[in-house]
């Protein structure tokens, strides 16, 4: 039987080892990316006032409200929209983790406020914020390869700020 040359062994030798390599799994796998667990929390509130007088301490907790800059406003269709607004994920919504790490950044907030008659002197206010958090996925070479919006769900402090304000204009103490 014919030896084989040095050469010959170490180019074997290399490619044996870039083949255990890449099959014992040093090469990474995509991150998995695991949603926040739940639903969001509950964003209706009910104010024992008028719907009018309602409206307008709404109004005023809005202006005192930092990152709310009203969009569109329509007192007889009981509707409010703010301008999207870039808020930190800590503290305002949960975005899930991607490989057991929590994502974190700036989120795109969007809040959507609606008011209706529920009796005389009761009013509910109904807050949503919808919380989108743009994301880059890493390739295998960890580059930045594909962007994403991914859902993200509210804590509450928003809303529940937000309601404790216009609290304060509807019950002056």
């Amino acid at each position: 039987m014919k030896e084989l040359s040095a050469i010959t062994k170490c180019c074997i030798w290399i490619w044996s080892a870039l083949v255990i390599l890449a099959v014992s799994g040093c090469s990474s796998s995509p991150a998995r990316y695991s949603p926040p667990a739940g639903p969001g929390p509950q964003t209706v509130f009910i104010a024992e006032r008028d719907y009018q007088t309602t409206w307008n301490a709404l109004m005023r907790a809005l202006e005192q409200t930092p990152d709310a800059e009203i969009w569109y406003k329509a007192n007889e269709e009981g509707k409010v929209t703010l301008r999207d607004a870039e808020v930190p994920v800590f503290g305002n919504c949960l975005c899930g983790t991607v490989g057991g790490a929590p994502l974190r950044g700036l989120v795109a907030r969007s809040v959507t406020i609606d008011l209706g008659r529920e009796a005389p002197q009761l009013t509910r206010i109904r807050i949503h914020c919808s919380y989108k958090l743009p994301f880059s996925w890493p390739n295998v070479y960890g580059r930045s390869s594909m962007q994403q919006d991914i859902e993200c769900i509210s804590t509450g402090r928003f809303e529940q700020e937000l309601f404790d304000r216009t609290a304060r204009f509807l019950y002056p103490q």
